[in-house]
């Protein structure tokens, strides 16, 4: 039985090297002060919630800096944007121009959820480097993060590498090929946290499913995996008992990836 407990404990430890993050709750809104480089009427678009309204910089090298007193904060996260169409590499940085995270290569609309050292900071900076002036960006959240006590499990199925999109391919009388339709749908992922201990599920995660109703998160499989992220809307399947002690986790995110 101990060896047994030794197991358990040591394939713990193992699984918080990757501690999937989820994040629901961002202090953007709860800035003193927000500070666009440019456009600054819209600035207010990246913290309403959806992505449908746009920050429009019109700028190759623009920035966004919320300050305030941002306690137990440890992600920044981002959807909505056109990072391809603009050439755009994002970094995120703090009051002392410390780099917490930086990103490129990324297709648009492709989520970007940045994990770092939790502490109090007073700012949180957006740096966007572009090759042309057309970025537009949705959505920004930041704050604390909820980690998952174990590594996803076998069956995890990325939104990444799928989509749901309706493809209708054109054929003439003559069974020749005209033009498809494409029809976009997002993404669909799927993931299981196996082994839980109900103290995690009666506390964190029972928060969560309370506060959470109806909010867009953001999902990272893997805290080091920055650009592995889905935005989306989430459904979760009632918690179940593994063991007399250990329970799992069962979400579905749709969005995008």
């Amino acid at each position: 039985l101990h060896r047994v407990d030794r197991r358990q404990r040591q394939m713990c430890i193992r699984d918080r090297d990757k501690s999937p993050r989820l994040a629901y709750s961002s202090k953007a809104s709860t800035a003193a002060t927000v500070t666009p480089s440019h456009d600054t009427a819209n600035a207010v678009y990246t913290y309403d919630g959806m992505t449908t309204l746009k920050w429009r910089p019109a700028n190759a090298a623009p920035t966004l800096q919320f300050d305030g007193t941002f306690a137990n904060t440890d992600y920044a996260a981002l959807a909505g944007g056109n990072w391809a169409s603009a050439g755009c590499t994002i970094t995120v940085k703090d009051s002392g121009g410390n780099t917490l995270g930086t990103a490129s290569g990324m297709s648009d609309n492709q989520p970007v959820f940045f994990v770092f050292t939790k502490t109090t900071y007073t700012t949180i900076k957006f740096e966007f480097s572009c090759t042309n002036t057309l970025l537009e960006v949705g959505e920004i959240y930041f704050g604390e993060s909820l980690a998952f006590p174990r590594n996803v499990s076998v069956g995890y199925k990325p939104g990444r590498w799928d989509s749901n999109d309706l493809i209708t391919t054109g054929m003439t009388e003559g069974n020749q090929f005209a033009a498809s339709t494409v029809r976009a749908r997002g993404t669909t992922e799927r993931f299981k946290i196996s082994l839980v201990a109900t103290s995690f599920i009666e506390s964190t995660y029972k928060a969560f499913i309370q506060n959470a109703k109806g909010v867009p998160v953001f999902f990272l499989w893997n805290k080091e995996s920055s650009t592995q992220a889905v935005f989306g809307v989430w459904d979760a399947q009632p918690p179940t008992f593994e063991s007399s002690l250990l329970s799992s986790i069962n979400l579905t995110i749709n969005g995008v990836a």
